[in-house]
């Protein structure tokens, strides 16, 4: 399966958890936990991004990165997307060849326990 197929069927699976939570908040009382679940959804689909990107270039990608285009002329994201808190969301190379996608949360402050994260491998 062609790397862009993929990241379309990421995007489909995040909306797709954005539209069961909706669901389950009819009347938007919970604002919170929907934008939790935009942020836990957008996490994943950076991530599925910055991984394509370092098959490409042997190296993890910086944010604004993700934004330019691969060899085929695709970008691997249309736009870099800021955490519903409007923060920028964090690229982290952990060790070994791996990484962590991270948005700092409703408090803005990073490494506290409201953060949302996702690492790869």
């Amino acid at each position: 399966m062609r790397w862009s197929n993929r990241l379309r069927i990421t995007y489909l699976a995040a909306f797709a958890a954005l539209v069961l939570v909706s669901a389950f908040q009819p009347d938007g009382s919970d604002r919170g936990a929907l934008r939790e679940a935009i942020a836990r959804s957008e996490v994943v689909v950076v991530n599925v991004a910055a991984r394509m990107f370092r098959l490409d270039h042997h190296r993890w990608p910086s944010l604004p990165e993700l934004s330019e285009r691969d060899r085929h002329g695709r970008p691997y994201l249309d736009s870099v997307p800021r955490d519903p808190w409007d923060h920028d969301y964090e690229i982290r190379q952990l060790r070994g060849d791996r990484c962590e996608v991270r948005s700092r949360g409703p408090d803005g402050e990073a490494d506290t326990r409201d953060d949302i994260f996702g690492r790869s491998g």
